[in-house]
């Protein structure tokens, strides 16, 4: 995948590809207002995401599955909640961190990893936590969460078993105009290249 490459994020379900998108969320218990991280309508295209590496901003042609990334989002128009793009983790305990848009000033972003799924086709990836994290010390997945309404994406524990499985399309000038990601596996890493 090209590093610096902006892209959009489809969520695999049975009633068809799902993109990925952002919300206001005023939690009841206090005033902060957040912009979560959901998974759109069905056969809704999302937001175009960026996805740049968290190591190195040199160019590259791809990147493996142990590539450290950060993702953020194309562009967050103007709102009361942040000026931010980039994908952050936030909680409401330990057990209940869920991905958002982080607050104003932040830099660097949350990290994530790409990771094979062992029962979908071969265009499909679920994310992960940065394995390195001290907070949680191994690798979590990303899943959808119904939460005050929205199917907010949430780091799986306990019950959440069931990771999103994900597609990347190569925006082109921020069209409708896409093409589908392609991938070759070489040993342990996988390279994803853009068609």
């Amino acid at each position: 995948m090209e590093i610096n490459g902006t892209y959009m994020l489809l969520a695999t379900s049975e009633a068809g590809a799902s993109g990925i998108i952002k919300t206001a969320v005023i939690p009841e218990r206090n005033h902060v207002c957040w912009l979560a991280i959901v998974e759109g309508e069905p056969n809704s295209t999302g937001l175009p995401v960026t996805v740049t590496s968290c190591h190195s901003s040199k160019p590259t042609n791809y990147v493996t599955t142990s590539s450290c990334l950060v993702f953020s989002f194309a562009y967050v128009p103007p709102n009361n909640c942040t000026n931010s793009s980039l994908w952050a983790l936030n909680s409401y305990s330990i057990n209940d961190v869920f991905i958002t848009v982080a607050e104003s000033g932040t830099t660097g972003g949350s990290t994530f990893y790409i990771k094979p799924s062992r029962s979908a086709s071969a265009a499909k990836y679920t994310y992960w936590l940065n394995c390195n994290d001290d907070i949680f010390g191994y690798c979590t997945g990303v899943g959808v969460k119904k939460d005050n309404g929205y199917n907010r994406l949430f780091l799986l524990h306990g019950q959440y078993h069931d990771p999103l499985l994900l597609q990347f399309h190569k925006v082109h000038d921020y069209e409708k105009n896409v093409w589908l990601v392609t991938i070759t596996r070489n040993r342990a890493n996988m390279f994803v290249t853009v068609a």
